[in-house]
């Protein structure tokens, strides 16, 4: 009986150890993904007051990469249709570094979230290893078009009259 019990908790510590090693580790963030050009993937994090963010991008091929951190939620891509990055980018970007790898070492002046952008600009399609000593989520941007609100209001009147117009017509034709 006495076997039986040491064999069990031997088996818990078994089952319980990596769990809470994994768990235990601050290991560095990797995302590694194929890229084609003029591709845009974001990131984010929170960071702490005085709190220090270091990402650093790899490839494998000739890709020019251009990496982007924001303070504010980026709402575009900031690439145009030639494939160039617009110059408002650089005003709005707290750091940016690009470059056969390019690397961001950033100290947070307050606590905010932070947005990471990717650029592949040419040479692609390209592997990339993005590295950081914080956890990072992916972030996607909303590509909802705004809708006016105009062409919202005299689609439903237009769609409302057609409603009052086929029920009336059934009314008449009911008495007749």
């Amino acid at each position: 009986m006495e076997y039986k019990k040491i064999i069990l908790s031997g088996l818990i510590l078994l089952i319980l150890f990596p769990i809470a090693n994994t768990l235990a580790k601050d290991d560095p963030y990797y995302f590694k993904d194929k890229v084609t050009n003029t591709t845009s993937l974001f990131f984010l994090t929170d960071l702490q007051k005085e709190e220090n963010i270091e990402l650093s991008l790899t490839h494998e091929k000739d890709g020019e990469f251009e990496l982007f951190l924001f303070d504010e939620r980026p709402t575009k891509t900031y690439v145009d249709i030639d494939k160039n990055i617009e110059e408002e980018i650089y005003d709005i970007a707290v750091a940016y570094d690009s470059g056969d790898e390019p690397e961001i070492d950033y100290i947070a002046e307050k606590e905010k979230i932070f947005y990471i952008q990717v650029v592949l600009l040419d040479g692609g399609p390209d592997f990339l290893t993005l590295e950081c000593n914080k956890v990072l989520t992916r972030y996607y941007l909303p590509k909802v078009p705004g809708f006016p609100l105009e062409i919202l209001i005299v689609s439903m009147l237009f769609s409302l009259g057609i409603i009052v117009f086929i029920g009336k017509r059934k009314k008449i034709c009911n008495y007749v």
